[in-house]
């Protein structure tokens, strides 16, 4: 079920004597028209918004990926892809924020 901003809201199906296309009193509270420009403007921004924050989050595990491989350069690359799956390893080490901290012995 689509809610008053265009977004699809959780809506717990039941049977009923009258069906909803009928049921006028139902029809009103539920009214939402998708192709006003309001909506339109809403679910612009709203989708803009969830592919910023989705990308702010890639960026920062890539950041994160490259500290733990800056600061543990016998890392277990293995695992780093286990939980970072979304990382390019091969990328992250040509980047110029890789440098290895190799200490002498």
């Amino acid at each position: 079920m689509i809610g008053p901003f265009g977004l699809e809201i959780p809506y717990k199906t039941s049977e009923h004597i009258i069906p909803k296309n009928l049921n006028h009193k139902w029809l009103k509270e539920h009214e939402c028209d998708p192709d006003k420009k309001e909506i339109k403007e809403f679910l612009y921004k709203y989708r803009e918004r969830q592919a910023l924050e989705e990308r702010r989050a890639k960026v920062r595990n890539f950041n994160h990926v490259i500290n733990l491989m800056n600061r543990f350069p016998n890392l277990d690359m293995e695992a780093i892809k286990r939980d970072y799956p979304d990382v390019d390893i091969e990328k992250a080490k040509a980047s110029r924020k890789y440098r290895p901290m190799f200490h002498k012995d």
